[in-house]
């Protein structure tokens, strides 16, 4: 059994590498070797276990007939079919979004009371949050990137509208130097404000600020 399972699994690799390799030349995409990697890896997987699982199942019910056994491994096949494209389905999907986020994400130096807080910043278009008092572009950071700052004394409270809310709040205040790093490139920003989100932002790939439009 060992022999076959190892038949199996350099089989499904070569194919699967083949097929996707073609796959991608085909639509004109760009090979992206991770992706490959984790899609030919989980085809390997269930490719392992179709057979696994029809012998333990054959063992466990031990079938009289030759047509009971091939109702067992048709069953066996359909339902590990079913679960495959399911988890592909999802994987896709994860990478998808994955892939969409990355393309907003830029690294980000934050200078404040003499230290600098290196974070990802994820381009937002519809944060177009302005402080009225200084006409300066808002930051929207993350609660964890805050505390990292904290304590911050100097600060005040503006109104903007959200789609839960119309009328909220939210504290503001002055860095000493904002950085994006866009292409290689360090870009200074001095007029801006950090505005603190309460909550945490969940996506396929982490950042603790969201950016304004403005400023890139």
């Amino acid at each position: 059994m060992s022999i076959y399972v190892e038949y199996a699994i350099i089989d499904n690799l070569v194919i699967n590498f083949v097929l996707l390799g073609f796959l991608f030349k085909t639509i004109k995409h760009k090979l992206v070797l991770w992706k490959m990697a984790v899609c030919i890896t989980v085809g390997m997987l269930f490719a392992c276990v179709v057979p696994l699982a029809s012998m333990g199942l054959l063992t466990i019910f031990n079938p009289k007939t030759f047509y009971v056994a091939i109702v067992v491994l048709m069953a066996t096949k359909v339902f590990v079919t079913v679960m495959f494209l399911c988890v592909m389905s999802g994987l896709i999907k994860f990478m998808c979004m994955r892939q969409a986020v990355t393309t907003h994400l830029r690294d980000c130096i934050i200078t404040y009371k003499g230290k600098e807080y290196k974070t990802k910043g994820y381009l937002d278009t519809g944060n177009r949050l302005v402080d009225p008092e200084s006409n300066a572009p808002v930051v929207i950071i993350s609660l964890k990137l805050y505390l990292k700052m904290f304590p911050v004394i100097n600060g005040h409270y503006i109104n903007f509208s959200t789609v839960d809310k119309s009328d909220a709040k939210m504290f503001v205040f002055a860095p000493a130097k904002f950085e994006i790093i866009d292409n290689k490139q360090k870009i200074s920003h001095d007029n801006v404000r950090l505005g603190l989100s309460y909550k945490s932002f969940r996506d396929s790939i982490k950042y603790d600020a969201l950016l304004n439009v403005n400023l890139v």
